[in-house]
């Protein structure tokens, strides 16, 4: 007699339909909900207390540590997923460390972000926020007893846990936001203004762009080119159209498009920054992602594997390219990231305007764009003598014509010179057409000597 297999409720279906899944995640799912059914406990209601005594008691037997581990790995996403869409209302955290409870007013400020920012913004400002609750929590102050003092040392404290300044520059703004809207709610009384300063946010650090050196870009697209592995070639049409590792994994199985010239474009879909974009593709790369089209199911929603989560196929590429990148003298650690710089290099390096590799690569603002592409010292090289040479053709002295210089040609030049630049007043015209006169009977007094001294 076989077993009744379990509801799976419409949210799940729908989060497998977004984000992918395997068979033992889709298990782990379908008990995650019958245990939630025999609890009586509905999503809305989910609390990390929950979270915690499902971990440790799923089935009726408490379970293994490593057992725990794997079911939290394998429900987490969907948990994350939850939470973007407004059906739980806190965020899972790393297995094994307690989660800080989260203030009510906490939740009522991220409530306000939900319909305006993504969800991994909101996620962002999740971790970060609660971070900083559990801190004040540490320190046994509340919201309306933080005053500048408290600031500075919560600014020491995430020096001391040297996190990078980009990420401690994200923790400031964050929390820098929520104390407005804390003002404004009239639930903090110090200006937050005076809290958290502009000078409190460290500089960005500015990077060099970081493409692969040309011989190492060359022998890297023909290992590409040569494998008929479907992540390799994944690879390569980042390398050929400068996409972005997240761009690649949500393309559609109908990515590209033409146009009434039969030019191929591909239609890269909504990425980092919320905004669409056609690329241009030569004869190699629109062959490529026809070979990738004749790979993926009609009825899929993702071009690359539809039936494999989307993070996890996100590795195996990256490690894909690790390996194929071995023996090679890459400058640098090998991420796929780097195959967009050197597309927008490459591109730069050919003479290709700015505006246009900015347009290509989807960004909003030159600065941006100049961040990802670099000039090799060839180019540098070669523009600098072209314009040395342009410098020099400017000051050079005109030079004289060997051949004789012809008198009837000469006077007829100023004869035109003065038709077109003598004045409207009687008395100037009158005196421009009488030097016209003798500059005609000069014409014909050359022209008879000439006649005369030529030989028969």
């Amino acid at each position: 007699m076989s077993r009744r297999k379990k509801h799976l409720p419409k949210t799940a279906k729908a989060f497998f339909r977004a984000q992918g899944g395997n068979k033992r995640r889709e298990r782990s799912v379908r008990n995650f909900h019958a245990w939630l059914r025999r609890k009586k406990i509905a999503l809305p209601g989910f609390t990390s207390e929950h979270l915690e005594e499902y971990l440790r008691r799923p089935v009726g037997r408490v379970i293994e540590k490593s057992s725990s581990k794997r079911l939290y790995s394998d429900i987490k996403p969907y948990l994350i997923w939850l939470h973007g869409q407004g059906r739980v209302r806190f965020m899972p955290q790393h297995h094994g460390r307690k989660l800080f409870p989260i203030p009510q007013t906490m939740m009522e400020f991220i409530d306000t972000l939900i319909p305006v920012k993504k969800p991994g913004t909101c996620h962002e400002y999740v971790c970060q926020l609660r971070s900083f609750h559990e801190w004040l929590a540490l320190k046994g102050l509340s919201l309306r007893d933080i005053d500048r003092k408290h600031m500075e040392q919560w600014l020491q404290h995430l020096a001391h846990r040297k996190i990078s300044v980009v990420t401690r520059r994200h923790h400031i703004f964050h929390v820098r936001v929520y104390l407005e809207w804390l003002f404004d709610k009239n639930l903090i009384i110090a200006d937050p203004d005076d809290l958290l300063r502009s000078t409190d946010i460290p500089k960005n650090p500015k990077y060099l762009p970081r493409p692969f050196p040309p011989d190492t870009d060359r022998e890297l697209k023909r290992r590409l080119a040569a494998s008929n592995h479907i992540h390799h070639k994944a690879l390569l049409l980042m390398r050929c159209t400068g996409l972005r590792i997240g761009e690649l994994l949500r393309l559609t199985p109908y990515c590209l498009e033409k146009d009434h010239l039969d030019n191929a474009f591909l239609k890269v879909p909504l990425g980092k920054l919320d905004n669409e974009r056609l690329v241009p593709l030569d004869a190699d790369t629109r062959m490529l992602l026809e070979d990738l089209q004749s790979r993926c199911p009609r009825d899929a929603e993702f071009l690359l594997e539809p039936h494999r989560r989307r993070s996890g196929l996100q590795c195996a590429i990256s490690k894909a390219l690790k390996e194929i990148a071995q023996g090679l003298d890459t400058h640098g650690p090998v991420v796929s990231h780097r195959l967009r710089h050197t597309y927008a290099t490459e591109l730069m390096n050919a003479g290709m305007s700015l505006v246009g590799i900015m347009r290509l690569l989807g960004h909003h603002c030159i600065q941006m764009t100049m961040r990802y592409a670099a000039l090799t010292q060839e180019t540098v090289t070669r523009d600098y003598h072209t314009a040395l040479a342009k410098v020099e053709s400017r000051y050079l002295l005109p030079q004289l014509s060997d051949s004789k210089p012809d008198p009837d040609r000469m006077l007829l030049d100023t004869i035109a010179w003065l038709r077109k630049n003598h004045c409207s007043a009687p008395s100037a015209k009158h005196t421009s057409d009488s030097i016209i006169k003798r500059i005609h009977r000069i014409r014909y007094d050359i022209s008879k000597i000439i006649a005369l001294t030529e030989p028969l």
